[in-house]
């Protein structure tokens, strides 16, 4: 994971993703907006402003992929994690 910004509340890292997400899933790249710590690795410093928003990329990270993804979050910061495409899969068992 790639650390870009400041950290904030859950609350706001929330806020955050709830008005970020659609232009975050309209770049081709991200695959998906979560919220975490930014290193979940390690325990939380017990402090409430210990969170980001984790940036799902479906391709390689890039600095122009960071440099989008930063002016889409003005500011916020992120964490962007190699997930690879996400898919769809049905109690069928087929995949979407």
């Amino acid at each position: 994971m790639e650390r870009h910004g400041l950290t904030m509340t859950e609350a706001k890292a929330r806020e955050v993703k709830r008005r970020y997400s659609r232009d975050l899933l309209a770049l081709d790249e991200v695959s998906g907006v979560g919220v975490t710590r930014p290193d979940p690795a390690r325990k939380s410093t017990g402090s409430e402003d210990d969170y980001v928003l984790a940036v799902f990329l479906a391709t390689a990270e890039t600095p122009s992929l960071r440099d989008k993804i930063a002016d889409v979050l003005g500011g916020h910061e992120f964490v962007t994690v190699y997930s690879g495409q996400f898919r769809l899969h049905t109690a069928t068992g087929t995949t979407h």
